[in-house]
């Protein structure tokens, strides 16, 4: 035995202080991982007390930014899904000029007219598709906020002031956000044109006799 460890260089001191070492090297590692183990305890047990210590304005706070988060996802996949719609529109319409423009002899008025109103068709679809509401606000009566005035119709009608007389465009709305208003005639009362109520007749007429007495 003693023949065999010197053949290899080694004595059983040698052999004993390596085991040595050996072992404390794997006591050492086990060491760590206990370690490393109590510290990830220690970081989930402070998360859940943190947590715990929000107040419900944070708690709240938390929630409506993760929402956001969320929305914006999902705006951002509208809007690019819109960007490629708009994108492959605006290369078939390249070829539909190229090609009015090389039949321009033999096509008539309606013809070119009918190729560029299908354009109308395809961009409220590209709209829709990234949530645009698209046509009449319901509102009755003027509404600033959503509807602008282009023109005025005049009435002797009190009750007609300010209601809407005629819709001359739609509205475009995405969620709460106007994005155009829609384009409307209403009516203005106009005192030259003032109806008079029964109640004022009277009235006047009273008023009139008093003065005459």
């Amino acid at each position: 035995m003693m023949t065999d460890l010197a053949d290899e260089g080694q004595t059983p001191s040698d052999e004993q202080e390596a085991d040595s070492k050996d072992a404390a090297m794997r006591e050492a590692l086990a060491d760590i991982d206990r370690r490393l183990s109590e510290i990830s305890e220690e970081q989930k047990a402070f998360r859940q007390d943190a947590l715990a210590r929000m107040t419900a304005r944070e708690q709240m706070k938390t929630v409506l930014a993760a929402v956001e988060r969320r929305d914006a996802e999902v705006t951002d996949k509208a809007f690019l899904r819109t960007m490629e719609q708009v994108a492959a529109m605006r290369e078939d319409f390249h070829k539909l000029c190229a090609g009015v423009r090389g039949k321009l002899g033999t096509l008539s008025a309606e013809e070119v007219l009918s190729s560029f109103e299908a354009y109308s068709i395809d961009l409220e679809n590209i709209l829709c598709d990234g949530g645009v509401y698209i046509g009449p606000f319901p509102y009755e009566k003027m509404n600033a906020i959503h509807q602008r005035i282009v023109g005025i119709v005049p009435t002797g009608d009190p009750e007609l002031n300010g209601v809407i007389a005629e819709r001359e465009s739609d509205g475009y709305k995405l969620g709460n956000r106007v994005l155009l208003k829609e384009k409307v005639t209403i009516y203005k009362l106009a005192e030259s044109m003032r109806i008079e109520t029964p109640s004022e007749t009277v009235s006047d007429d009273n008023e009139k006799q008093e003065d005459q007495q």
